[in-house]
């Protein structure tokens, strides 16, 4: 169990689909959590759907960057609405190549 755990940073890791199903298995017990960066990840759309799921474990995350990834409309539309439902105040902002949810 991962109680303290309120940052954790992983980019630039190329962890793919596979690596963050397993990353947010890993993290469904840091209920902690406030900032999470999975940047440059080679995240797609079965990554991000995984990480939705987790995102009900995490009330206190106010911060995911997921720049820099492959994420498509599935994954966006399974995050933003997992993220509005159990993350208060979590949004997200589509830049060109870009994602990033922040606390309003």
């Amino acid at each position: 169990k991962c109680s303290r755990l309120e940052v954790l940073n992983v980019e630039g890791n190329s962890i793919g689909d596979k690596g963050t199903t397993a990353l947010s298995g890993a993290l469904i017990h840091c209920n902690e959590i406030q900032q999470l960066f999975l940047e440059e990840n080679c995240i797609g759309d079965i990554g991000a759907v995984e990480l939705s799921k987790a995102l009900r474990k995490w009330p206190h995350l106010h911060l995911l960057h997921l720049m820099r990834n492959s994420i498509g409309d599935r994954g966006k539309a399974a995050l933003e609405k997992t993220g509005s439902k159990h993350v208060s105040g979590l949004k997200i902002q589509r830049k060109p190549s870009t994602w990033k949810w922040e606390l309003d």
